[in-house]
């Protein structure tokens, strides 16, 4: 695959878009489809003279990956306290229905 400087830049540009909207959707797959192609991308044009003069492109992709992470860790982080309220209010409900079931007798 023969790709030029532009047409890398472009591409880098495109896939953290979409990568970007992705992670707002909640679409895993696309973010990891993204992060895939980001990669092979980057794979290629390390090869290519012209790599070592994207390096402010290159500089931006990590700054924006970095953030990109963070938001994937927040949304984690969110998510392992709503299940683990959820654990909770299951373990509660179930000792109080124990509880309501042992007062019958």
């Amino acid at each position: 695959m023969d790709i030029s400087k532009k047409q890398t830049e472009q591409k880098i540009e495109q896939l953290l878009c979409a990568m970007e909207r992705a992670v707002q959707d909640n679409n895993w797959f696309k973010v990891k489809e993204a992060d895939k192609k980001m990669h092979l991308l980057l794979g290629l044009s390390e090869k290519k003279p012209w790599f070592d003069s994207i390096e402010p492109q290159r500089r931006s992709l990590k700054k924006r990956y970095t953030k990109i992470i963070s938001v994937i860790a927040k949304q984690q982080s969110d998510i392992k306290v709503k299940m683990q309220s959820h654990q909770n209010n299951k373990e509660g409900i179930e000792a109080y229905k124990e509880l309501s079931e042992g007062s019958d007798l």
